[in-house]
């Protein structure tokens, strides 16, 4: 099966071959025993390459699900414990500017296994058992999975320090992110949580890495939407010349907040990992 999905995504023998480090001979034979075991053509020759079957195409993804079932099988069936490995599943925002929450005391021993994922793609790991929880502030609903609120963490809009004085909101170049939110019930329609139903702003850049969009922000270039504490491990990193400042919100002097959410299954019980967790979350969002 991994055989012919890597054949399928290259489309060539000897490249599939290569990633697998075996002869394209011993590739091709492997091939057509596969071909025989599902029982009819999956390929056909095309110039120097390959061309898949209608029939084909429709097994590519059959198949890369069913070897993330068997790879999740696996890892379930490894002899870790509890007590030694944390699987999560959480998007940039926490997983750049919040690994110091593996200073919680009972996590800081811990073997981490973190998989970086969209809101939505979050829910499936976590429902799927692919990590234990997820860490978010953007809930996209999802069979069998619950969301327990542990913080409401502060947004704010950032820049260099001095940029953009004089300059109202609506007028400030932001930075947002390139992948827009679908089927969330909050208001927010990117991955940064900016509320666009409400507030409208003028966006200058798009990119995909947080990282990329507080480089953008260092530079004075534009301004950028985040949770307070991003900002705030940001600055301590940094010397006072490269940090941030927050700007006059389009919220005014109301504070805007988001609550932080932990992604578990509804047959989970809160044991003891995911109350260690909590703290951490609200030790560094608050």
């Amino acid at each position: 099966m991994r055989y012919f999905i890597s054949l399928a995504k290259t489309g060539s023998v000897t490249k599939a071959a290569e990633i697998h480090r075996i002869s394209p001979p011993a590739f091709s034979k492997a091939i057509k025993v596969f071909e025989e075991e599902v029982g009819h053509p999956l390929t056909l020759p095309h110039g120097r390459g390959i061309l898949l079957t209608d029939k084909a195409k429709k097994l590519v993804t059959k198949l890369e699900e069913i070897i993330q079932q068997i790879d999740a099988l696996k890892e379930s069936t490894q002899n870790n414990t509890e007590t030694d490995i944390l699987s999560i599943a959480t998007f940039e925002v926490f997983s750049t500017y919040f690994l110091r929450f593996l200073d919680e005391p009972g996590l800081s021993a811990l073997k981490l296994r973190l998989h970086e994922a969209l809101p939505g793609e979050i829910e499936r790991l976590v429902a799927d058992r692919i990590v234990d929880f997820g860490i978010t502030y953007i809930p996209v609903p999802y069979p069998d999975i619950e969301y327990l609120k542990i913080v409401d963490t502060e947004m704010g809009v950032f820049v260099k320090k001095g940029a953009f004085k004089g300059i109202e909101q609506p007028h400030i170049p932001f930075v947002t992110p390139i992948f827009p939110i679908r089927a969330t019930p909050t208001k927010a329609r990117g991955l940064d949580g900016w509320p666009e139903n409400a507030y409208k702003r003028r966006i200058l850049h798009e990119v995909t890495l947080l990282t990329s969009a507080i480089e953008l922000c260092r530079q004075g270039r534009v301004a950028g939407y985040f949770p307070l504490f991003i900002a705030r491990e940001f600055n301590m990193r940094s010397p006072k010349d490269s940090q941030l400042e927050r700007k006059p919100s389009p919220y005014g002097n109301r504070k805007c907040t988001v609550p932080v959410y932990i992604v578990k299954r509804n047959s989970d019980i809160e044991h003891q990992r995911m109350k260690q967790l909590a703290r951490a979350i609200r030790t560094i969002c608050k």
